[in-house]
């Protein structure tokens, strides 16, 4: 059992219930119409579709374990650096394949409900005694360990967290 995945595990699904709780939060405020819907451009996500990405990817990634045996090289380990450094900046980061691109239509309920759903395979994922023999496919840096997959999703959910945040900002100035 890996207790770096566990944690990044544990941590993703905390963070997961806590955004959702913040987002039904503002959604129960006093805005004119459903702020879960709303987006602040045409080209910009809603909170439904940002909150349906972090599933996609999510499940995206599980979709990628394969079961291997060959140790990773230091290109990749320092693939993962660069990533979550990336991860970090304050840069808008093109979604790299398309699948995890949220439909326009999401409705809060769906979206919801996939997060949800893909904090529970991860969590019995990370309960398998062979986990660390499974890698995954990251589409930009390539195969990555449970270890490094959990840890990103982690860098992955915190970096939307920012948008979530722009996205709040957006809606209270519009309120105003």
């Amino acid at each position: 059992m890996r207790t770096a995945t566990r944690a990044a595990v544990s941590v993703l699904t905390l963070r997961s219930h806590g955004l959702i709780d913040r987002i039904e939060g503002q959604a129960h405020s006093e805005l004119a119409g459903d702020p879960r819907t709303w987006k602040p451009s045409a080209k910009a996500w809603s909170l439904s579709q940002l909150v349906e990405h972090l599933a996609l990817v999510a499940n995206g990634m599980l979709g990628t374990a394969r079961t291997t045996q060959r140790a990773r090289s230091r290109t990749t380990a320092l693939k993962v650096r660069a990533l979550r450094m990336v991860l970090r900046s304050p840069l808008r980061i093109p979604v790299p394949v398309s699948a995890v691109v949220p439909r326009a239509d999401i409705g809060w309920d769906e979206a919801r409900g996939d997060l949800i759903a893909s904090n529970v395979r991860w969590s019995d994922l990370a309960e398998r005694d062979d986990l660390e023999r499974n890698s995954f496919r990251h589409p930009i840096v390539g195969k990555l360990t449970a270890d490094e997959t959990a840890a990103f999703l982690v860098e992955h959910f915190d970096h939307h967290t920012r948008q979530v945040d722009r996205i709040f900002a957006a809606l209270r100035g519009r309120t105003e």
